[in-house]
């Protein structure tokens, strides 16, 4: 190896003055055996050859026998896929180059302008346009309204409810545009039993369309030969009515529409026994407060009036089977006689936030974060820790912040 080392080192004087193949003897020893490490089986090997030539002797032959200029350094160089790298022989460790210590991912921040940030300033974005603003269920179908005033519904839709102007197929598992409403931007949309109603945004007045079941006054005055109408039909007689700012669907009770105006009133319209008997909005006077919110059961209805402390007291009328009208009993409240009762308090309840109906119940959000329910506990529903049955008076939620 010595020798082939002289050799080489002779040989490298004889290169371009300008070629990087120019070697010292000590250049081509170290790479003579770094070329040669783990490739020798034996000492004697080691003595007498055939030796291996990589790296800057096997540029040093080429540049002065064959003439070939070495490679130009890059930025950024990569190894030859022409040069094999030694393997190292057994017992012996090849150096490793240190593995650079993972560099930490950084935790996920909000994304200020993401879907998760909507509000109605930010209905045109493209990441909020498709995004849900409001939900409105009944019992045979659901529709959402979107950031872009757009509805979508699904469900059973055999009289038209979905809006999308047919009644076959009847029915949808996924949502399909109300294409009825295209043209027509919705800030706030209700879905009762079989049809749905819409309300205008800035309409001049109050414009609200419905189109579904037209039986009992549920798009209000008009002749339907059919029984429905897959076309929305306008409301008339709202326009002397306070701004509306919310539509309630009303379950079970196909026959009736409650709306809250703004500010303070609530109107109806639509035939159902115990809750409303007119074709025709009318408002129910016997709400003197400020309405806030309503909630619409199967048969009863509760609305939410300001008190002083700007929270509120509850109200409900219609039927009191399961105890939906909170008074700690149940009654039959209708009566052919005088059909619709004046709404009545609700006992043990007050600094009211929030109301929620399902069919025979009602809860309450108040002030505290507390939640308290009653009507039907059917298999304990309430989430009360009780499976009584009904509850005829608010009781709390267990298991809640408060």
């Amino acid at each position: 190896m010595l020798k082939l080392a002289d050799d080489l080192a002779t040989l490298a004087l004889s290169a371009p003055a300008a070629s990087s193949a120019r070697l010292r003897k000590a250049d081509v020893i170290v790479d003579l055996v770094a070329s040669n490490l783990g490739f020798m089986p034996s000492l004697s090997a080691a003595s007498t050859g055939p030796f291996r030539l990589c790296g800057k002797t096997a540029q040093l032959l080429g540049s002065v026998l064959l003439g070939e200029q070495p490679p130009k350094a890059s930025p950024n160089p990569q190894p030859s896929p022409s040069v094999q790298r030694p393997s190292p022989s057994p017992g012996v460790q090849a150096p490793t180059s240190p593995s650079p210590s993972p560099t930490p991912s950084p935790s996920p921040k909000p994304n200020p302008g993401g879907a998760e940030s909507c509000t109605l300033e930010r209905a045109t974005d493209p990441a909020c346009s498709r995004c849900v603003r409001s939900i409105s269920i009944s019992d045979t179908h659901l529709c959402v309204l979107l950031y872009d005033s757009s509805v979508a519904c699904a469900g059973y839709g055999g009289y038209g409810q979905l809006g999308n102007g047919k009644t076959s197929p009847d029915r949808s598992s996924i949502l399909v545009t109300a294409s009825v409403l295209a043209g027509t931007p919705i800030s706030s949309v209700g879905a009762a039993n079989w049809y749905t109603c819409a309300l205008v945004e800035a309409a001049e007045g109050n414009q609200v369309n419905c189109f579904g079941y037209a039986d009992g006054g549920s798009l209000g005055s008009g002749d339907f030969p059919d029984g429905y109408s897959e076309k929305p039909v306008a409301i008339l007689g709202l326009k002397p009515t306070p701004r509306i700012g919310q539509l309630v669907g009303s379950g079970y009770s196909r026959d009736y529409n409650p709306i809250p105006g703004s500010p303070g009133s609530l109107w109806c319209w639509g035939k159902y026994a115990a809750l409303s008997e007119s074709d025709a909005p009318w408002r129910v006077e016997a709400l003197t407060g400020n309405v806030l919110d309503v909630a619409a059961g199967s048969e009863h209805v509760c609305a939410l009036i300001e008190t002083a402390s700007g929270s509120g007291d509850v109200y409900c009328w219609g039927m009191n089977w399961h105890g939906e009208l909170g008074q700690g009993i149940t009654n039959n409240t209708y009566s052919a006689d005088d059909p619709i009762l004046p709404p009545v308090r609700v006992k043990g309840l007050s600094k009211v936030t929030a109301l929620f109906a399902g069919m025979y119940t009602t809860c309450a959000l108040t002030v505290s974060q507390r939640v308290a329910c009653w009507g039907s506990n059917e298999v304990g529903k309430l989430g009360a820790g009780t499976e009584a049955d009904p509850i005829t008076l608010p009781i709390p939620m267990k298991g809640l912040c408060a």
